[in-house]
């Protein structure tokens, strides 16, 4: 009988707080998007490996007595071929702030090193969200500035028109212009705390800067008279970095959640005629101002154009949505008209016939209505919202097992059961079944069409049980488990880098031969992932450069990490028919922890960094509960190792 020598190699998996084998969904084919072309790397590798045999023991794995086990691990370990853990004597978290601070140690120690998927998807996350902030800093928050700024003296002008006129139409049209100056005022304020507020709304703007200050909960607001959730304007995510994050999440929040509501059973006739008149009266404005002297049509889709490609398109209506409705009311001419004309009240009758056949939001889509830069679908926000009351009565908070299961997980709806006892409710099976049916459905190219979708795409070969020809310590539930983690963790580092412009779901009131006794090391086998990952990185180098946000901070460092991420598809596809690594290979793996390093490294003068991001540790709200003002979180902590037995 051959003796099979085995290693223990060491990785680093994030912590996180399709049936039968198959994914969801698979691109084979190019993919023409708005952005640009999607292609896909293609896998056509068929799993062969042997099993192999842990002796009892651990006699034959060669490097066994170099590591300390508790008796725990060591069961863990002959059952599974491998176990997490925490650093042992170390102070503080797991002993790594960052995940590639594990490889470093490896190769200073010449302990075999395991590349994980993880440590993959969070260099994805790093450069995603970087890519997010300079965007941010160097175009979105100056554009965003200018933009407020002209909307606000227009906002004035338009109050001033209306005060000449007397008639019983006016008093809509005087009301519109008064809360549309209130409106933009308190954006402005928001983004410059020195900004003057005009003495016509200076009560009705403080009442509402209050509330956003107090961040306690749900209150009426001021302006607007329906309930807003001021919680939300808490930065989180990166914007808690300095002061023109701050600045720049707070009015963004607030141009992405307030709506001028167009529908909704919850407020009187009067309430939505006069949104419907605001939301006109501001469409009309932004085809009339010259922020920095141009179009502020162009200036508002410099921030809007790059953000549906990150995130997605705007989940309500929008200024193209309202325009296109107007000039069929109000003639093409509507943008010279003047002013009084949209508080016309057979015009107004007619624009709102005529909108209620614009769509719907998908979430929360019992109402309707215009938001200035409105928050984005994305599915996940979607999946979420389907699975909570009024669509499941009894349930108040969903998990992000939820999203998992509807990919395509298996084990995350094991775990709902087993843990949870979720699974016994008809409601939630029956909305369980119709999102995986509607999901399923989808054209597989759907899933090209923005980073958010592609990311999403991603993880699907993490989440099918690894069968024959995958390594023995792939073949078992506690792997199953550790990729859903790896998953959930990528998934919560997603919607933390999303976070200002994802709109948020709520719940409504109501193997290798034989080697000497160091061997370099062992990539984690999920070629589709890396196929997929490299696809995406290519996206969004190709995306940004179509957009002309090509920024001289990340030259380069897509295409190197596109390029590391198909070497290992190439090197996991070596794995699973037993085929030799090269040297090539081997020096890769090695030097995984200083690659992974310089690609999320940044010169400090870039100055959108801080102390925070030499942590991975992030936590992201995902869905809020506005019958007990809970929100559902999910997070990622410091990294733990991974010992893995291979062959």
């Amino acid at each position: 009988m051959k003796r099979l020598t085995s290693i223990i190699a060491i990785g680093g998996v994030l912590l996180a707080f399709p049936l039968n084998g198959q994914m969801m969904a698979d691109i084979t084919g190019d993919v023409v998007t708005e952005f640009g072309t999607y292609h896909p790397y293609l896998v056509d590798v068929t799993p062969s490996l042997q099993p192999y045999t842990i002796e009892p023991g651990f006699g034959n794995v060669v490097n066994f007595n170099a590591f300390t086990f508790s008796d725990n691990e060591r069961v863990r370990l002959l059952q599974n071929g491998f176990v997490a853990r925490f650093q042992p004597n170390r102070r503080q978290g797991t002993g790594y702030k960052q995940i590639y601070d594990i490889y470093y140690e490896c190769r200073d120690y010449e302990i075999p090193i395991f590349v994980t998927t993880d440590a993959l998807l969070h260099t994805f996350h790093i450069l995603y969200d970087y890519t997010l902030r300079i965007m941010e800093l160097e175009q979105f928050i100056p554009d965003l500035d200018s933009l407020t700024e002209a909307l606000v003296s227009k906002s004035q002008e338009y109050y001033a028109i209306a005060n000449l006129y007397s008639s019983i139409t006016d008093s809509t049209l005087k009301r519109a212009t008064l809360k549309n100056l209130a409106y933009t005022s308190v954006a402005a304020f928001l983004l410059d705390s020195t900004f003057a507020i005009p003495t016509e709304v200076d009560s009705l703007v403080q009442a509402e800067l209050d509330l956003i200050d107090a961040h306690a909960g749900t209150a009426s607001s001021p302006i607007f008279g329906y309930e807003e959730d001021y919680s939300q304007y808490v930065p989180r995510g990166h914007y808690t970095r300095n002061d023109d994050f701050k600045r720049f999440f707070r009015a963004m929040m607030w141009y992405g959640r307030m709506t001028f509501h167009l529908v909704n059973p919850d407020l009187d006739e009067a309430t939505i005629k006069e949104a419907t008149c605001q939301a006109l009266l501001l469409v009309h404005a932004m085809h009339n101002i010259t922020p920095g002297g141009e179009s502020a049509l162009t200036v508002w889709d410099r921030i809007y154009s790059p953000t549906v490609f990150f995130v997605g398109k705007a989940d309500d209506l929008t200024i193209y949505d309202y325009a296109s409705v107007m000039a069929v009311v109000y003639g093409a001419d509507f943008a010279q008209q003047p002013v009084d004309t949209f508080a016309n009240e057979i015009k107004l009758a007619q624009f709102r016939a005529s909108a209620e056949e614009l769509p719907r939001p998908e979430i929360n889509a019992w109402k309707k209505g215009f938001r200035l830069m409105g928050q984005r679908y994305i599915p996940d926000s979607y999946m979420l919202d389907q699975l909570v009351f009024p669509q499941v009565p009894n349930r108040l908070m969903p998990k992000g097992l939820d999203v998992m299961t509807i990919l395509g997980s298996e084990q995350a709806w094991r775990i709902l059961g087993d843990y949870y006892d979720e699974t016994n409710d008809p409601d939630y099976i029956a909305q369980i079944d119709t999102l995986k049916i509607q999901f399923a459905a989808l054209p597989d190219a759907t899933w090209a069409q923005n980073l958010y979708w592609n990311w999403l795409y991603s993880l699907m070969p993490l989440l099918f049980p690894k069968g024959g020809g995958y390594p023995t310590f792939m073949q078992n539930q506690a792997w199953q488990d550790k990729e859903l983690f790896t998953a959930l963790g990528s998934w919560s580092e997603l919607r933390h880098d999303t976070i200002l412009y994802a709109k948020q779901s709520t719940t409504e009131v109501t193997s290798v031969p034989p080697r000497a006794s160091f061997a370099p090391g062992y990539v984690e086998p999920n070629p589709h992932l890396y196929a997929r990952l490299a696809a995406l990185t290519a996206f969004i180098a190709e995306g940004l450069g179509s957009r002309g946000l090509e920024f001289e901070e990340f030259e380069g460092r897509y295409d190197r990490l596109e390029g590391l991420l198909v070497h290992f598809k190439s090197i996991s596809e070596k794995e699973l028919i037993s085929q030799p690594l090269s040297n090539s290979d081997y020096t890769e793996i090695i030097n995984i922890g200083e690659t992974l390093d310089s690609l999320t490294s940044f010169p400090p003068e870039i100055g959108f960094e801080s102390d925070a991001d030499d942590n991975m540790a992030v936590v992201a709200d995902v869905h809020t509960d506005l019958n007990t003002m809970t929100v559902l979180e999910e997070g990622v902590g410091y990294p733990l190792n991974i010992y893995v037995i291979t062959v």
